[in-house]
């Protein structure tokens, strides 16, 4: 695995240590501060820069609801979705599957210690998207897969509750080096 390396003041910085950063693998796209309101909009994250992303959703404060994503551009019943979820101090595992409008991302608690971590493939591409999401609350955690079967090119997306609000906390959005 390469170091990437660390500079002093005044240092020269070369070509090969400027190379060694444009070439590491998770590059840092836009991050969205949260308002207060049922939705939050990143808009003009995804291009042919990248093929696959991975957006990170930290400290959002919510009620007792499911989160979800849908891609700019893409609506209809094309979401789907299969995945596991438990509750805090149950024991039972619990499985899911749906079609949907959009594309559950996990169950948010009432705290503002939910975290979301979404992998997402060719949202901007001609083809289908594929997502892997794991989720983390101090009331459930979930793991899940998905599929966008839409080949519209997506440039960003819409995340939102079932019901209430959502208010404070990010939204951070990297892009993969292609190789």
């Amino acid at each position: 695995m390469a170091v990437l390396p660390t500079f002093t003041t005044g240092q020269v910085l070369t070509s090969a240590a400027a190379n060694s950063m444009a070439n590491s693998g998770l590059t840092y796209i836009t991050s969205t501060n949260i308002g207060t309101g049922t939705s939050a909009t990143v808009s003009n994250c995804f291009s042919s820069t990248y093929d696959n992303y991975r957006i990170i959703i930290a400290g959002v404060t919510a009620g007792v609801v499911d989160f979800t994503i849908q891609l700019t551009g893409i609506t209809g019943s094309v979401y789907v979705c299969q995945g596991t979820y438990q509750l805090s101090g149950v024991s039972t595992v619990n499985a899911y599957a749906a079609t949907s409008t959009t594309l559950p991302i996990g169950t948010f608690s009432a705290t503002g210690n939910n975290f979301v971590q979404l992998e997402l493939s060719s949202p901007n591409l001609a083809k289908i998207k594929y997502a892997y999401m794991t989720s983390n609350s101090n009331l459930l955690s979930s793991q899940q897969g998905g599929l966008v079967n839409s080949t519209v090119q997506s440039t960003g997306f819409t995340v939102a509750v079932a019901s209430g609000n959502i208010s404070g906390g990010t939204i951070t959005v990297f892009g993969y080096r292609k190789v």
